[in-house]
């Protein structure tokens, strides 16, 4: 047995070795699933999983690439990486200053500067499509089959992966917030809708693969995820150009699809109440899909859920809770308030909940709420000045219809998701993205010289 585990292993760092050589702008992409899907393993050494593929990564494609090391001279001085790079110093000091150690703080440094330079690399060099684009895809799948399995073996909005059960032998016991799943479906049905108007994939494969991610969604009853998804396809309606589609059409259907769902749900609740069934895992989604929204402006009915107890992740508890964590923060010193607690800050403020002897610290369940405690009012600025820069040029370029495929409109969905999510628009995906975004527009500008040189 020990003789077959050897050669396995043998033979998966072959293919590992041919990819890194041969084809290393693939091997991105098992980066990017890795940071979206925060998936990680430990390996033997100082480094884990990510941080090995990192490293082997920026050896294989930049410091022993001369080409794309020259490319990234050449960038440097590109104000938007010069706005990155300076607010990444930033948090980096703030951190080291509120008390992490160097090695954590260059560590965390360096990882954010490969992530970017990473998805730079990728997307000049034209591999988005191959290895961005199928990541997400590949983990908006995966994301599908996590709550699928998790529904119809334990019928909890608690998830346990997939990937976690099978590699610790079904001995797994933590589990994840489902609102984390509908998010990445989130992200995959954007990139598969992209990829449909823009004529990349047939109808079929769109078809297919937006019934999963719908379903996924719909499962995982996020509703933030179904706000961010609504209205950023309807800002890549609106400003994706060339487009031969009926906007009337569109709203009608995305109309049509909201009446059929409130109507199927509202059919699956009167057969079960029929027929004397109870289903608590029916009565959540029915609830946080149905009840809970469509109660938002009675303030009385939030008080209490579908299980009679105080609803602690309503969408008008959110708003308390972000509300009372501002005031909080607002009351502390103005150094504090110009340049935050560093990274975990957040605990700071926090509300925590003692069940017992225990003390539960409640999460932001607001990115903003969040990078406001750890980098304070002068540390938004910084990241809002380079945040809103990207998105202006990036869509000026795509109104000229210079760009046509864009990674902004995942931005786009992180910028609206994160407001009642904990997702994060500093974390290493976020910084993937910056990179591939700066890459498209050092191709806009370049396609765009060319065209007014020749006219």
């Amino acid at each position: 047995m020990e003789i077959i585990l050897v050669f396995v292993g043998f033979l998966i760092l072959a293919a590992f070795t041919f990819l890194l050589i041969e084809f290393p702008y693939y091997l991105v992409s098992i980066f990017v699933f890795l940071h979206l899907y925060n998936f990680n393993l430990e390996m033997p050494g100082p480094l884990d999983l990510r941080g090995l593929i990192s490293v082997i990564l920026v050896l294989r494609l930049v410091i022993f690439d001369k080409q794309n090391l020259d490319l990234i001279k050449e960038s440097l001085s590109n104000k938007f990486f010069i706005l990155i790079i300076l607010f990444s110093l930033y948090s980096a000091f703030i951190d080291f200053d509120s008390g992490y150690s160097l090695f954590i703080t260059l560590k965390l440094f360096i990882l954010n500067v490969v992530a970017l330079l990473l998805g730079f690399l990728t997307v000049l060099r034209g591999y988005a499509k191959r290895t961005i684009v199928l990541a997400i895809l590949v983990t908006g799948v995966f994301a599908f089959g996590d709550l699928v399995y998790a529904y119809a073996i334990e019928g909890s909005l608690l998830i346990k992966r997939i990937i976690d059960v099978i590699i610790s032998g079904g001995t797994y016991w933590e589990s994840m917030n489902h609102n984390f799943f509908g998010g990445l479906c989130g992200y995959a049905l954007i990139t598969v809708f992209l990829l449909f108007i823009t004529k990349k994939i047939d109808k079929v494969i769109f078809f297919v693969l937006s019934i999963i991610f719908i379903l996924g969604i719909i499962i995982s009853t996020s509703r933030m995820t179904f706000l961010s998804l609504t209205i950023t396809i309807v800002l890549i309606l609106i400003t994706q150009q060339g487009l031969n589609i009926n906007v009337k059409k569109v709203l009608i259907s995305i109309f049509a699809t909201i009446i059929l769902f409130v109507i199927v749900t509202f059919s699956y609740s009167y057969i079960l109440s029929a027929m004397n069934i109870k289903s608590e895992f029916a009565d959540k989604i029915y609830f946080r899909l149905v009840e809970e929204p469509l109660s938002f402006f009675n303030e009385d009915s939030q008080k209490f859920g579908w299980d009679n107890n105080r609803v602690q992740g309503s969408m008008r508890w959110r708003m308390y809770k972000t509300l009372r964590d501002a005031d909080l923060f607002f009351d502390q010193k103005i150094s504090t308030i110009l340049f935050g607690f560093g990274r975990g800050g957040y605990k700071k403020i926090g509300e925590i909940q003692f069940v017992g002897t225990e003390s539960l610290q409640y999460s932001a369940h607001n990115f903003y709420t969040n990078l406001i405690a750890e980098i304070g009012l002068f540390g938004l600025f910084l990241f809002f000045a380079f945040f809103l820069s990207l998105l202006h040029s990036t869509l000026k370029m795509i109104k000229k219809g210079i760009i046509h495929f864009s990674l902004v409109y995942l931005l786009l969905y992180m910028l609206i998701y994160t407001f009642g999510g904990d997702a994060s628009l500093t974390e290493k995906f976020g910084y993937i993205l910056y990179g591939g975004i700066i890459a498209e527009l050092i191709l806009a500008s370049n396609q765009n010289q060319k065209s007014e040189t020749q006219n």
